[in-house]
C-alpha cells in the first residue's frame, strides 16, 4: 500500500491530462483519478451512511475515521472475512488494497 502524506497540507487541483483525461495535482504530485472505466462513486446507503463504489465494490466508512483522511473497508468484510481497504484524502484516492476474498 503506497502513501502520500506530503499531500495531505497541499490543496488538490482538478484538471486534465494531454490525453484528456481527469487528474488531480497537489503541489508536486500527480494522480490519475481512474483508469478507464473504473470510476469511484460516492453515494449513500439505505441506513444513510456514506459509501463509495469503485471498480465493482463498495466500501463503507471506518467509523474510527475522522478530518480529512478517512479509512474506507469493503462492505463484505464482516460477512465474508475481506481484507479490501481504500484510503482517501478530501475525498480524493490516494491509497487502495484491493485484494478482496470473495
Amino acid at each position: 500500500m503506497t502513501s502520500c502524506l506530503p499531500c495531505l497540507n497541499m490543496t488538490p487541483n482538478f484538471g486534465t491530462s494531454r490525453n484528456g483525461r481527469p487528474v488531480i495535482e497537489m503541489g508536486p504530485y500527480r494522480f490519475h483519478m481512474w483508469s478507464g472505466s473504473k470510476v469511484a462513486a460516492y453515494a449513500v446507503s439505505r441506513f444513510g451512511k456514506p459509501v463509495i463504489q469503485y471498480q465493482g465494490h463498495r466500501y463503507y466508512k471506518n467509523s474510527g475515521s475522522r478530518g480529512v483522511k478517512l479509512l474506507w473497508r469493503c462492505v463484505k468484510a464482516r460477512s465474508k472475512n475481506c481484507r479490501a481497504t481504500l484510503h482517501t484524502v478530501n475525498n480524493v484516492i490516494y491509497s487502495l488494497n484491493n485484494e478482496h476474498s470473495h
